[in-house]
């Protein structure tokens, strides 16, 4: 009997220690048996796709012409007897300014236009015939000068502009005339490539506004001081645009009938207006050197007379106008054949309706001798010829 203790006493004490030896090795752990932890990171594929892209216009297609006389109605190489002239209209530029929204958000654009130099900006009167009778009321230099917004949406750069019913006055040289636009977003869409994800508008999607300068010009003022190519007096019209993101009440605003974007709230002094087609790209009637200027074509400028001694201190400043093409280079044409390319603004100077070859150039052109001028635009090719005497 006391073996049989003995034994037993000994199995319970050899179970014991090891148990408690199971026991330590729980206990050397800091988590409960069978939790596991494990971290992961995630990553953000992301792209700003509130994106800014706005086309405005370039200096020079702000342009416009003063013809108080109907110089530019008379077709070149024809003559026109003065009592048919139909003068005093202001003649935009070839070039539309357009402003073209290319955002994927919608954007409120305002155009402040403000007159500038020496002439009188007539002001809106009672009504539309008060206004242009003010225009030739007595015989200072006064200008009806308006801007007419495009009657339809211009998506694209190459979308043509179609003049409106309303033409908003510019009546101050100190204080601005606001326009604003809503022009609703782009379309845009995601490419993915290895990786690399790129936002783009659709194409022909976006939208836009253009917009003409037109008006009256008094008849019976004295433009004397205002021509030439170093005019005594000017007048032209600057423009600033600034742009932001609509709100949502721009956004949802009705707009005015007939011009897409602009704001119902605009409350600029407006005309009915209807505006004069730009003149045809090319050679056209006017005054050279002092005299009158008829080309033989609008290809063709004719012969044009540079005297040594007279004209010492005279540009010639031949009326051209490029229309819808643009100038791509000017070129001097020996007897020999000999072509040499002129440089802007060194020997010319081109604008939107004349091309101006400066005194230098022509005092330098090398003895008497009759010389070709070639004129190449994106259009076409043009030629005069300058006769150059002692």
């Amino acid at each position: 009997m006391k073996k049989t203790l003995k034994k037993t006493c000994s199995i319970i004490l050899t179970l014991a220690l090891i148990m408690l030896s199971f026991s330590t090795v729980a206990l050397a752990e800091d988590t409960a048996p069978g939790d596991t932890t494990v971290i992961g990171e995630g990553s953000t594929e992301y792209i700003n796709l509130e994106i800014y892209t706005v086309t405005v216009p370039t200096s020079g297609t702000l342009d416009f012409t003063l013809d108080p006389q109907g110089l530019l109605g008379i077709e070149p190489g024809t003559t026109v007897d003065v009592a048919d002239l139909k003068g005093g209209s202001i003649i935009p530029g070839a070039t539309v300014p357009k402003v073209i929204n290319d955002s994927s958000v919608d954007l409120t654009v305002t155009l402040a236009l403000t007159g500038s130099g020496d002439a009188t900006f007539i002001s809106k009167e009672d009504d539309d015939q008060a206004t242009i009778d003010a225009v030739n009321g007595d015989t200072n230099n006064n200008i009806l000068l308006y801007a007419v917004p495009s009657a339809v949406n211009i998506p694209l750069t190459s979308t043509d502009y179609e003049v409106s019913a309303r033409g908003y006055i510019i009546d101050s040289t100190e204080e601005a005339v606001e326009l604003k636009f809503v022009l609703d977003a782009a379309d845009y869409e995601v490419t993915e490539d290895s990786g690399t994800y790129t936002a783009e508008a659709k194409a022909g999607t976006g939208s836009g506004t253009a917009f003409q300068l037109g008006g009256y010009v008094n008849t019976n003022a004295d433009w004397t001081d205002y021509t030439g190519s170093e005019p005594e007096k000017s007048v032209g019209v600057s423009a600033v645009f600034s742009y932001a993101k609509s709100s949502e009440e721009e956004s949802a605003d009705t707009g005015v009938e007939g011009i897409p974007g602009l704001l119902s709230t605009v409350s600029v002094d407006f005309m009915t207006v209807s505006i004069p087609e730009p003149p045809a790209p090319g050679f056209a009637s006017g005054t050279v050197l002092g005299n009158a200027y008829t080309p033989n074509s609008t290809t063709d400028g004719g012969t044009i007379e540079w005297s040594a001694t007279t004209n010492a201190e005279d540009n010639i400043v031949i009326p051209f106008n490029l229309g819808d093409e643009t100038l791509t280079k000017v070129e001097r044409i020996a007897g020999s054949g000999t072509r040499t390319i002129l440089e802007n603004t060194t020997d010319y100077v081109s604008t939107a309706d004349s091309l101006t070859f400066n005194k230098t150039f022509l005092a330098s052109l090398p003895g008497v001798a009759t010389r070709t001028i070639e004129i190449t635009t994106s259009g076409a090719t043009y030629t005069f010829a300058i006769s150059w005497t002692e």
